[in-house]
Formats: C-alpha cells, structure tokens, sequence
C-alpha cells in the first residue's frame, strides 16, 4: 500500500496530531506479512496486515477513519441513546443497593495504548470517571457502520471479567462495575 496524503490527512483531522503510515515485517508464524499500523503522535493505531490483500487493506483503512469522522457528526445523537439506556442499570443499581451514574460525555482516545476506542465520561457518587468496555466500543462502531441500534434487550446482570463481587458499586449496560478499580477506566 502506497502511503495516501488524502487518507493520512483525514486521521490528522480526526485525532488532531500528524499521522504517518508505519509498515512492519512479521515474523514466525505470520512471516512475510506486513502489519499497517497509522502513527498519530506517539500512538499506533492498527490498520491491517498484508495477508487480506491489497483491496481488503485499503478497504479497512478508509472504514477505520470513517467511523471516527462519523462519531464527530453523530456524536450528540450516540450520546443519547447511551443515556436512554440508563434506566436499566438504575433499576438494577437500586435493586442491588449500589451507585447510579451521569452520562456526562462520551469520545473516543487519541493517544495512548488505547488509541481509537471509544469510552464515556461518567459520574458515579464523586467521582469522575473515563470508562470504558470492549462491550460499549463494539456497539459504537457497529451503530456508526451499520446504524445498528443500542438495546440491552434481554441483557441479564453480570459482574465485569476480573472483579470480584464485592468491588463492584454501579452498572453500567447491565455489567457491575466498580470506581475503586481502574481495569476498565482510561486514563488521562
């Protein structure tokens, strides 16, 4: 894949930081491959890998930034339907004696090691936290490519993967959560 300005200019809008095509060598099982990765400051953000082939690739690449230059026109309306969801988890929180929470933002990382995922701001009790779920990433991009609607329809309660019962204080779609544990927050 040649290194396309047009591309590399629509990441730099959308992330805000310069944006380089970065192109690696594989090794032991995948050897003779080639891993895309687009470098947006100090982060790296994967693209793809030579194997699908060239048309794949530069498919893939063009609907990694689309759903990003998507979000910033259908942000208020996503915004929305996460905060329609909340009267679940606040029937849940009270049903369990634990923390409701506020939607206060939601956005995605343009930097770090989770660059291009999506989490929401939220408050719970004091604090303001940055969270955020494979669960929540996955049902962003899907509404952005596909328009496929946010439901917790027949969602049943679970505890979020490496907490413990007793840690969790808020749901958050249908998942105990926990303010005290930074598993699934985001940084600053």
């Amino acid at each position: 894949m040649r290194e396309n300005r047009e591309i590399l200019a629509r990441y730099e809008s959308a992330f805000g930081k310069p944006a380089t095509l970065v192109k690696t060598r594989c090794f032991g099982k995948w050897a003779g491959s080639t891993d895309y990765q687009i470098r947006i400051g100090d982060s790296l953000l994967g693209v793809g890998n030579s194997t699908a082939g060239q048309d794949y690739l530069n498919k893939h690449i063009e609907e990694v930034i689309h759903v990003f230059e998507k979000f910033a026109e259908c942000k208020p309306e996503i915004l929305e339907k996460i905060k329609s969801l909340r009267p679940f988890d606040d029937a849940l929180a009270e049903k369990m004696g634990l923390q409701k929470y506020e939607v206060l933002d939601i956005n995605f990382a343009k930097s770090g090691q989770f660059i291009g995922w999506f989490y929401v701001t939220l408050k719970v009790g004091d604090k303001i936290i940055n969270h955020m779920t494979t669960g929540l990433d996955y049902k962003i991009r899907q509404y952005l490519k596909e328009n496929k609607e946010f439901s917790l329809e027949g969602k049943k309660y679970y505890t979020a993967g490496g907490l413990a019962d007793s840690m969790v204080d808020f749901v958050f779609h249908g998942s105990g959560f926990s303010t005290k544990s930074k598993m699934y927050t985001l940084e600053d």
